[in-house]
């Protein structure tokens, strides 16, 4: 179904009903009800279901209504480009969040009959693990909005979340300590294991090494250099940092025992290893797969010593070998 204005009109297919929103959300507060269910009471936590799939349901409504608002009034590349990708991942994100403060503060949702509460060492420590990731995340989300479809894949602002994150890491710096930060020979073998496996994971028919896609070349020339040395250093630096501190050194603690910070880093069961090495894979979208063996390999690189250094080296290694791939080979698809 074609609609629109005048000036700008886009096919509604079935991917636009919003069930895959709905089915995000569903997903996600199932996960969060299993992992916090000695804080929520049953059966009324159930009813964060309904509300958060209504309420997903009228973002993409509004996020529909905004597309053509754009497209007709501001810019069509603007609404076809990074608002139509990112815009239902914002929603969620927001409704996703609300969902868990609103369970958490009123009384209905809680098993004493209070706000829940959570003792202020274990909110600074899960605050110091998650948030580096929830600011990558989420200025991600926001600055892709205003992406171009002239250029796929290309974020102008990219260095926003290196900064954003960098901000998080330095404000919990203190809380790090005791996570284990030598690095052995080892992560680096892992991290280079992984770069294979998701190379082999790509197709191979793509550009050469001299062709720049059209993506890159809508940078003004002077803007390149210092673009791709920040993307480097998003790739090589913040990235394994803030997803290896959310991904091994909180989830796959939290999925052992609700006081994770307890739990020693080496120490191995198959659901809590397999589970989040999962999510750590939907976090990659299409590249789910190489997603979740690649979170397997970083959490194999922690396990050995128990040092979280030894994951972030890992994850460091592996994208190192995939930015010089990329720049190499001319594999700029790799970095969308």
């Amino acid at each position: 179904m074609i609609v629109g204005t005048p000036s700008f009109s886009v096919r509604i297919s079935y991917a636009c009903s919003g069930i895959e929103g709905v089915s995000l959300i569903v997903v996600f507060l199932a996960l969060y009800c299993w992992l916090f269910r000695k804080a929520l009471r049953f059966p009324q936590a159930f009813w964060l279901f309904p509300i958060g799939v209504v309420s997903i349901w009228l973002a993409n409504v509004v996020r529909i209504a905004a597309l053509f608002a754009i497209g007709a009034s501001i810019s069509p590349d603007i609404a076809l480009g990074g608002f139509h990708a990112e815009a239902g991942w914002v929603a969620f994100t927001l409704i996703a969040l609300a969902a868990v403060a609103m369970s958490h503060r009123l009384r209905f949702f809680t098993t004493d009959g209070s706000p829940a509460t959570i003792p202020s060492a274990d909110r600074r420590l899960a605050a110091a693990l998650l948030v580096p990731l929830m600011a990558l995340m989420g200025t991600a989300m926001v600055t892709s909005l205003a992406t171009s479809s002239a250029a796929p894949g290309l974020d102008p602002f990219y260095f926003v979340r290196v900064l954003t994150t960098g901000i998080g890491l330095w404000f919990y710096r203190e809380s790090y300590r005791g996570l284990g930060w030598s690095v052995s020979w080892h992560s680096a073998i892992i991290g280079g294991c992984v770069f294979l496996v998701w190379i082999l994971f790509e197709p191979s028919a793509m550009p050469s090494v001299s062709d720049l896609t059209p993506s890159l070349v809508t940078l003004p020339p002077e803007a390149i250099p210092g673009w791709l040395v920040l993307r480097i250093m998003g790739a090589v630096i913040a990235v394994p940092l803030a997803e290896e501190l959310a991904f091994r050194g909180y989830l796959l603690r939290k999925l052992i025992s609700d006081a994770y910070e307890t739990v020693p880093l080496h120490r191995f069961t198959w659901f809590s290893f397999t589970a989040s090495s999962a999510a750590f894979g939907l976090l990659h979208g299409e590249r789910w797969l190489a997603g979740t063996l690649a979170g397997m390999g970083f959490a194999l690189a922690m396990y050995r010593r128990g040092h979280i250094g030894d994951a972030v080296a890992a994850h460091a290694t592996a994208n190192g070998l995939l930015s010089i791939w990329v720049i190499t080979r001319g594999r700029w698809d790799l970095w969308s």
